[in-house]
């Protein structure tokens, strides 16, 4: 059996480029995971564009015939299951490169302004998504374990804003893997708020040294206790990588003259479990770090 690729993210053309073995991770209604040491690439029929996807030409749903565990080849741009007789062909696909970053235009006002306004929607459809709670004042707070979490949170950003990479990695160490989902909550705030930091070196020419010694940090410590998926989306905001709907999200808190609508905010909580919600919160505290 053949699969046709239309579109390959730019993470996942790199595992492509390697003859290399590797292994089915987990399979879910929209896609197929899969492990080739420790980098991540999604085979899937869902049309949005992201780094690590693979999409299949027409909507296929053919890769539903994988399996956990099921091995593969890479060669040639070709990936081959022996085991189900398929063959994924990629010759022919678009490379889909994240854009770098609009002009850093708007004030850090004016984007806490911005962000207050998409978390109080984000609160009328589901106030109980994921780390939404954060967006909240903490009188409101009814369980400790939210208590725990906004302290790190908060040390987070406090610890930016003072460079000091002990106290930021024991918060992270706090919120690394905490939660659920292929992408727990904890990890997805922190790869929202690292990806904020990289764009804004990106658009603005600053130069923040210390912020890919902490990724790299952070990322050696996802290796070691959450999910490789969240892992290589931490590894890759280092290079100011994400699905295209967070990089829109940024765009709109550089430049006023990018549109950021309800419907983008309603696919906010449709993302995973709770990544959508969870990457924008990480995003919001990033902004709140700059003072």
């Amino acid at each position: 059996m053949n699969i046709e690729i239309f579109r390959v993210g730019a993470a996942a053309a790199e595992v492509l480029g390697t003859k290399a073995d590797g292994s089915v991770l987990g399979v879910t209604s929209r896609g197929a995971f899969l492990r080739v040491e420790d980098r991540i690439i999604y085979l899937t029929s869902a049309n949005y564009l992201s780094p690590f996807n693979l999409t299949l030409a027409g909507g296929d749903q053919r890769f539903e015939r994988l399996a956990p565990g099921d091995k593969f080849t890479i060669e040639d741009g070709r990936i081959w299951f022996p085991a189900r007789q398929v063959t994924v062909h990629t010759a022919t696909a678009e490379v889909w490169h994240p854009p770098l970053p609009v002009p850093f235009r708007a004030t850090t006002a004016d984007q806490r302004q911005r962000s207050e306004r998409i978390a109080a929607r984000l609160n009328e459809i589901d106030p109980g998504k994921g780390f939404l709670f954060l967006s909240r004042p903490l009188e409101e707070f009814k369980l400790a374990d939210h208590v725990r979490i906004h302290q790190a949170a908060c040390e987070i950003a406090t610890a930016y804003r003072a460079k000091d990479l002990a106290r930021f990695m024991a918060a992270a160490g706090v919120l690394v893997g905490t939660g659920g989902g292929l992408t727990p909550s904890g990890d997805d705030f922190l790869t929202g708020f690292l990806l904020y930091h990289f764009r804004r070196v990106l658009s603005t020419g600053l130069n923040d040294d210390f912020l890919e010694e902490w990724c790299d940090e952070v990322t050696r410590l996802a290796f070691q206790k959450t999910t490789t998926i969240s892992a290589n989306r931490l590894m890759f905001t280092k290079r100011g990588w994400s699905e295209d709907i967070f990089l829109t999200l940024l765009d709109h808190f550089c430049d006023p003259a990018v549109p950021f609508d309800d419907d983008l905010i309603q696919l906010l909580t449709e993302i995973g479990h709770s990544s959508g919600v969870d990457t924008f919160m990480g995003i919001d505290y990033a902004i709140r770090s700059l003072g």
